[in-house]
């Protein structure tokens, strides 16, 4: 019988596979045939410490982002050229309310930031003309790091030939149940599989909701506009701002946005995608090149939000002692997610309270959130 079996490898899955297999835990994760629509699957993402229109320095973001330091820094050394360190830049724009908030934020909470060694410095209008040349202009930026570009789906491929080079086991199979025995857990796959794991970590991703569809969330959708053999314009750079982001690099510009309800997401095109990257990023990049005009890919994917507070779901299920649960991660995996993940690793192995802001009494205390959806093995 296996240890931890994990149902998921997106980033959930294969950040708690990392965080167990470094606490000698035997893992077999069940992977179903890879979904280019899932969000792990995002060819481009960023990760940097503020991802709102705030520069407040709270607890929860800090102790997050310092885990999200120290594993990517980890799997850079696996895969250098999936993890690339850049600038990040919150450009100032002329008769732009959210970047009126984002000035007076950090304005506000200069002093609590460097007192906790996070600097947010102000650059000019000429300086960041001069450092962004392709960038519209602005009433100058706030830049600060440590930021990384991430090619998620290309890092995962990585952290998975490594874990399977220390013996974590993969089973390219969809679960579609799961039933409490005398023994542990019993797992069964559309395959026809069946097999047990003293525990079991579901790690569904945008599925979370059709595992408890009781639960207090819903999926949105996310696009991205990626653009190829694009002449180098001036320094790399992560930007967001005007409702989304871009990142430049050397041959390759990406444009992203999210949060759109996922019924209306699923009935655009990859057309009607790419059109309303493109406008998005000229609002930016005024030389941003037309998509039909250039060598360009889109990818569209789901996440899944709590919609309480829009912070991941982490711990045991009421009242399935061998059965937990890591989702909700939204947009922002890579802020959330190794620190959520070690969160997890440490209640399953030291029996260590998951951090309330990410625990599961947040859902509310009727039972019936945590119930299996009706095509699921009840617990």
């Amino acid at each position: 019988m296996m240890d931890v079996a994990i149902v998921g490898g997106g980033l959930a899955g294969m950040a708690l596979a990392w965080e167990l297999n470094a606490r000698g835990v035997s893992v077999t994760v069940f992977d179903e045939p890879r979904d280019v629509r899932r969000a792990s699957a995002v060819p481009v993402a960023m990760a940097h410490l503020f991802a709102g229109r705030s520069f407040k320095p709270s607890d929860k973001l800090l102790d997050s982002f310092w885990t999200t330091k120290e594993v990517l820094e980890r799997w850079r050394a696996l895969a250098p050229q999936s993890v690339r360190p850049q600038p990040m830049w919150r450009p100032l724009l002329k008769d732009d309310r959210s970047s009126a908030q984002l000035l007076e934020s950090w304005e506000r909470e200069r002093a609590g930031l460097e007192a906790v060694g996070v600097v947010v410095e102000r650059v000019g209008p000429e300086q960041t003309q001069q450092a962004l040349p392709w960038l519209v202009p602005s009433l100058g930026a706030l830049r600060y790091g440590p930021a990384w570009s991430v090619s998620v789906d290309a890092l995962l491929d990585a952290v998975r030939a490594e874990l399977m080079t220390q013996g974590t086991n993969f089973i390219s199979e969809r679960v579609d149940g799961i039933e409490a025995t005398g023994k542990g857990v019993t797992i069964s796959t559309t395959a026809g599989r069946r097999t047990q794991a003293a525990r079991v970590a579901l790690c569904p991703g945008a599925a979370l909701g059709d595992w408890f569809p009781n639960l207090q969330g819903a999926a949105f959708g996310g696009e991205l506009l990626v653009l190829e053999d694009q002449p180098q314009q001036g320094p790399t750079a992560l930007v967001s701002a005007a409702g989304g982001y871009v990142s430049i690099e050397p041959g390759v510009w990406a444009c992203g946005a999210t949060r759109w309800p996922v019924e209306q997401w699923s009935q655009r095109t990859d057309a009607q995608a790419a059109q309303d990257l493109t406008a998005r990023a000229r609002r930016l990049i005024p030389s941003w090149p037309h998509h039909d005009k250039a060598k360009a890919r889109i990818w569209r994917g789901a996440r899944w939000l709590f919609m309480g507070d829009r912070l991941p779901v982490v711990g045991q299920i009421p009242h399935s002692p061998r059965v937990y649960v890591l989702g909700a991660l939204g947009s922002r995996g890579l802020l959330w997610g190794p620190w959520s993940a070690r969160c997890l690793a440490a209640l399953i192995c030291d029996n260590t309270p998951i951090p309330q802001r990410i625990s599961l009494e947040r859902s509310g205390k009727t039972p019936t959130r945590w119930l299996f959806g009706a095509a699921l093995m009840a617990l």
